[in-house]
Formats: C-alpha cells, structure tokens, sequence
C-alpha cells in the first residue's frame, strides 16, 4: 500500500511514526529516511532493533535550493531504492518534490516495490495521489498565534 499524509495541519510525521510503531510491535521492519532533515528530534534518540532512521537534509532549515541539497536528495533517493524493510517511509518528501530537491519520476521505482510506503510533506504532485492507495490531508483548525513546538511532543 501507499500512503500520503500532506497538508497545511501538524502530525504528518508523527502519524507515519504511529504507523511504524505499530508494525514495530508486530515484527516488521521499519525504515525511515528524511529528507530536508537533520536536526536532533525524539525519533532520532529512538533504539529498537527493527527501526533505521537515516537522514538526507542539512541542519538548517531550506530557505534556498543548493546543489547540496540536490545532492543529498538524491542519496536519499538511492538508499530507499535498495533498502530492505517492511515499511518504508519517505519523511517530508513531499515538500522535497515541491522544491524541486527530487523529481517524482525518481519517487516511482520506490512506489513499485513491493512494500508499504509513507509519504509526509506539504504539497504532494498529483502524479503522486494518483498512485497512492491512501491520501490524508492534515489540516490546521486551531492554533496559538505565538506557538512554540514542545521537546519530546513535536520534535
């Protein structure tokens, strides 16, 4: 199956890492690759056996597109190519594609293993919907103007 999780709302991420847990708990094994991501969070403190977090982003928020970038999407690209797992799932790739970090004709022969997929971002390419099983989109309904994100409940 694939799966989307886009939209404006929060909990893109945290909804596929439910959905990692859950197979965690059943034996599977559970690849997460990020993209456009480096900064420590709770799931990168995360240890169990059958659970691989590997990141493909700079420490410092995009705010312009680099060759650099490019480059480490395309590594993330290659390695969720060829790993081995049960679930995988694609960490903010949506906004990548958006960006123009990776093309979706690239996302394509990862769709088509045969495998579970989760795919998180903003902004996901319709050419994506179209092969997605399942789309969710989070919207935000309500949230303080001066919010800041909680160590070890967001990040």
């Amino acid at each position: 199956m694939i799966y989307v999780f886009d939209g404006k709302g929060k909990g893109k991420t945290t909804a596929a890492l439910g959905m990692a847990m859950r197979s965690l708990g059943w034996g599977k094994k559970v690849v997460v690759v990020q993209f456009m991501k480096h900064r420590e969070m709770g799931e990168c403190k995360f240890k169990h056996k059958g659970f691989v977090l590997k990141h493909f982003g700079k420490k410092q928020f995009v705010k312009k597109i680099t060759d650099r970038d490019r480059a480490l999407g395309a590594k993330g690209i290659e390695y969720a190519k060829k790993v081995k797992c049960d679930l995988l799932i694609l960490d903010e790739i949506n906004t990548a594609i958006r960006y123009g970090i990776i093309k979706v004709a690239d996302v394509y022969p990862i769709l088509e293993r045969k495998l579970d997929v989760v795919l998180t971002g903003k902004g996901y390419s319709f050419r994506i919907r179209r092969k997605a099983d399942v789309v969710v989109e989070v919207d935000m309904v309500k949230k303080p103007w001066k919010y800041q994100a909680k160590k070890g409940l967001e990040f």
